[in-house]
């Protein structure tokens, strides 16, 4: 007796209509068979998902700002002949410009800072330029929202700094560091504007010349 009919009359009527049955229908079923397992019980198609990776900034980078105060202070050192005033003269509060650029490999960058104003002498009323150059690490954090990022950058610097009087004052300048912070919103992928303000130690420890603040604000350019 064939196996088929001893398996049963049902098992071989399925065998036969099976195996009457044309080969693209055959083909169809069982890949119809084959989706409805990749899809599942609720008959929903697979969906690809993936996280979203923060922004490569990898490239250069560089911002312009403009400076609405500068102060500086000279040093005293009451133990010192004459105070121990290292800088001339006192320079009044005034505004100014920096500029920034470097290169950005995701949140740590390395660049260059410069900042620079023009004001005179509270006493003599002479022309006072202060002008500082540093090589800073940059550090960037940002968050990336529907429309607007929010970015944060933390500079660190050490370079060169110096107040130069058009009068008879002597003009001063030394080795210098500045540390300063910077919030903003980005426009976009590349394009912020950003607010900050900065510290600046001018002299040598043990030496010093004088102390600086200023705020900034600015236009950004990210990679």
């Amino acid at each position: 007796m064939p196996p088929s009919l001893r398996q049963g009359p049902c098992a071989a009527v399925l065998a036969c209509l099976f195996a009457c049955a044309p080969l693209g229908h055959r083909r169809a079923s069982i890949s119809a068979s084959a989706w409805a397992e990749h899809e599942g019980p609720l008959g929903l198609a697979p969906q690809a998902r993936t996280l979203p990776d923060g922004p490569n900034r990898s490239g250069p980078y560089a911002s312009a700002g403009y400076v609405p105060r500068l102060w500086l202070w000279a040093d005293e050192d009451p133990g010192e002949f004459d105070g121990g005033f290292e800088l001339e003269g006192e320079p009044a509060p005034a505004d100014g410009w920096t500029f920034e650029g470097g290169w950005q490999e995701e949140h740590l960058g390395v660049g260059v800072f410069l900042l620079g104003s023009d004001s005179h002498e509270e006493t003599t009323r002479e022309d006072v330029h202060t002008r500082a150059a540093f090589l800073e690490a940059r550090w960037l954090f940002e968050e990336d929202s529907c429309l607007l990022r929010r970015f944060l950058t933390l500079g660190l610097g050490a370079g060169w700094a110096e107040v130069r009087f058009d009068g008879q004052l002597e003009d001063s300048a030394g080795t210098a560091a500045e540390i300063r912070l910077d919030a903003g919103i980005g426009f976009g992928e590349h394009l912020g504007l950003e607010l900050g303000a900065g510290y600046l130690y001018w002299g040598l420890p043990g030496e010093t010349i004088g102390h600086g603040a200023f705020g900034t604000l600015g236009v950004t350019l990210d990679p």
